[in-house]
């Protein structure tokens, strides 16, 4: 009788310590986030939370970056003036271009990977040119870039070193990329940016998506929006506060709340601070940037592709959002971008 309560206590302890694993295993949903960025720093900009709760959930996460944003001759001759220390070559040439401008701004875009928890694996760089991804998606030549002179991808970490400039390359790209990592939800740039890079980052996105439909891979098609301020004055706004919504689109679909364990606003903000090109104090953009650092990120829901030729219907900014017009006719009125076939 002496022994019972004692075996009676180990399987209480037994139990517990059961109960206490099956608590602190990983809760996974159903979702895999896939995160397209024009260049690097639009990741975290608009989707840092979203990424931080999939982080959270144990979900698997990819983000593609589409260039390397080395055309930004601008902020490179600021760079080089006012920071002429970190200006170092990174390619073994000799000198320090706008080439080794799109290596520091990868390591950047790794370090806010890093701090945010994910790997480097989990960050893909395409290495398209920087302001050459619409033309490219509007011709099926090869594109030369005006800033670089290149016609190919060229860093070695890129997805694949030597893929041509050209339409269909990136479009087989992102559409491998989307197929293998067969994600739920997919976050994209709108197509109605001012930024001809953001607007072709959403078409050939789109464009892959409606492909790949057919197959019966059909993620929800997430849209955030960067670049508003010719638009809107002010836009986004001061940092550490929630989104006011931008002025001539509809109503965000998705006002999501960032506050969970370990994230805040403040925490975007060293985010944001690790891509030092873009966000030191001394360059332009710097407001701007650190304006994206949110209590809240604002998505609109295009839903799941349907297949066919990838046309929709977009509230007309000038209209002040009322209107709606085709989103292929909208971009070729603004960017010379060419018809698809249901418009010709």
């Amino acid at each position: 009788m002496v022994g019972r309560p004692r075996r009676h206590h180990t399987v209480l302890r037994l139990l517990a310590a059961l109960l206490a694993s099956v608590l602190a295993a990983p809760v996974r949903s159903d979702q895999r986030v896939m995160v397209f960025a024009p260049h690097p720093d639009d990741e975290m900009l608009c989707c840092a939370g979203v990424l931080e709760q999939a982080l959270q959930r144990h979900d698997p996460v990819r983000i593609v970056v589409m260039t390397c944003g080395d055309a930004y001759q601008s902020c490179f001759r600021s760079f080089v003036q006012n920071h002429p220390d970190l200006a170092q070559d990174q390619d073994g040439n000799g000198s320090f271009d706008l080439k080794d401008f799109g290596y520091l701004r990868h390591q950047e875009s790794l370090a806010a990977a890093d701090r945010l928890g994910l790997s480097s694996d989990d960050v893909v760089f395409l290495g398209y040119p920087d302001e050459g991804l619409l033309p490219m998606w509007s011709g099926e030549g090869r594109y030369t870039s005006r800033q670089t002179n290149a016609d190919a991808v060229y860093y070695p970490f890129a997805l694949r070193p030597g893929a041509p400039f050209r339409r269909r390359e990136c479009l087989d790209d992102v559409r491998a990329l989307i197929r293998d990592f067969a994600p739920t939800v997919v976050y994209t740039p709108r197509p109605e940016e001012w930024h001809p890079d953001h607007v072709a980052t959403y078409r050939f996105v789109d464009e892959a998506l409606q492909g790949l439909a057919a197959s019966g891979l059909r993620p929800d098609h997430q849209l955030y929006l960067v670049h508003w301020e010719h638009v809107e004055h002010g836009w986004p706004g001061p940092p550490l506060q929630s989104y006011h919504y931008p002025t001539g689109l509809e109503k965000p679909t998705a006002d999501i709340a960032l506050a969970s364990d370990g994230y805040s606003a403040e925490l975007k903000r060293q985010l944001l601070l690790l891509y030092f090109t873009q966000t030191r104090p001394d360059w332009r953009d710097h407001d701007f940037l650190l304006g994206f650092a949110k209590n809240d990120e604002i998505f609109w829901d295009q839903g799941p592709a349907a297949g066919g030729c990838g046309c929709r219907q977009a509230p007309d900014a000038a209209s002040g959002g009322q209107a709606l017009v085709p989103i292929c006719i909208s971009i070729l009125r603004r960017r010379k971008a060419s018809l698809c076939d249901c418009r010709k």
